[in-house]
């Protein structure tokens, strides 16, 4: 990203913006607001979610407001209950909260190379391909939000860029 914003201000950088069908993996996020967090456990109706969600968020009263902070786990088992905690938090946090909180990375650089950035988004070249297989792997729930932040995303790009 740096180096992209140096070059940006040496010459012209023309982002190239590729994107399919599949914006890729949320990312956890590393820190819940308390009361987002317990929005959440009450809103999830099985237990198994809600010991989910409490094995790999505690509370840290360190900071100013607390919150609740992810753990760290082994790499294997970090991997297998990812998915599960990213539908729990999909299907009990409020849509706001899931814009504020479940990103991926490409959502991430495209609102910080392209959407916030007026030069940019003027050199921007957006190649919108589709056609791409949905992930199987993937829950109904994990799915249908995965496609509604790609609408958005596609929705602000053609705002801006058409």
């Amino acid at each position: 990203m740096d180096y992209s914003r140096r070059q940006s201000e040496l010459g012209a950088v023309v982002p190239v913006l590729f994107l399919n069908s599949n914006l890729g993996t949320p990312l956890l996020p590393h820190t819940l607001e308390c009361a987002d967090f317990k929005a959440a456990l009450e809103a999830a109706e099985d237990e198994n979610d809600k010991s989910l969600l409490n094995k790999w968020y505690s509370l840290d009263n360190s900071t100013t407001p607390p919150c609740y902070r992810l753990v760290r786990g082994a790499p294997a088992r970090w991997r297998r209950e990812m998915a599960r905690a990213l539908s729990v938090l999909v299907r009990t946090l409020p849509q706001e909260a899931c814009d504020a909180y479940l990103t991926t990375v490409l959502e991430q650089e495209v609102q910080h190379t392209v959407l916030m950035s007026g030069e940019a988004a003027r050199r921007c070249v957006w190649v919108c391909r589709a056609g791409a297989a949905p992930d199987a792997d993937a829950d109904a729930d994990h799915h249908r939000e995965l496609q509604r932040r790609l609408a958005n995303l596609q929705k602000d790009l053609k705002v801006l860029l058409l």
